[in-house]
C-alpha cells in the first residue's frame, strides 16, 4: 500500500474521544516523513492541516480532556476534510 492510500485509510474513520485523536495524529505525522509527492506546495497544505490536529489534541491533554470539547471537534472536522480532500487530488507524481 503505498504512503497516499495509508493515509487515506487513516482519515476513512473520525477520532472519538483524544486517544483516538492522538493515534490519528501519530500515524499521519509518520505518514508525512515519509511522504514524496514530488509537490511542496501539498506537503506543506498536508502539514497545516496535520497541525491542526496536533494542536487540538495537545490542548485537550493539556487540559485532562478525555473527550474532544466542541470548538476542538469544530477544528478536528475540518481539518479532517482539508485533508480528505487533499489526499485525493491529483498532483504531479515525483517522476514529472
Amino acid at each position: 500500500m503505498n504512503h497516499l492510500k495509508q493515509a487515506q485509510h487513516v482519515l476513512k474513520s473520525s477520532p472519538d474521544s483524544v486517544a483516538s485523536l492522538g493515534r490519528m495524529v501519530a500515524e499521519l505525522e509518520s505518514l508525512y516523513s515519509v511522504l514524496d509527492t514530488g509537490d511542496d506546495d501539498w506537503k506543506a497544505r498536508f502539514y497545516d492541516h496535520w497541525g491542526a490536529l496536533e494542536e487540538v489534541f495537545a490542548v485537550a491533554l493539556d487540559r485532562g480532556l478525555s473527550e474532544l470539547d466542541e470548538e476542538g471537534s469544530r477544528i478536528v472536522a475540518s481539518a479532517l476534510s482539508d485533508l480528505r480532500a487533499l489526499v485525493t487530488e491529483d498532483f504531479p507524481s515525483p517522476d514529472e
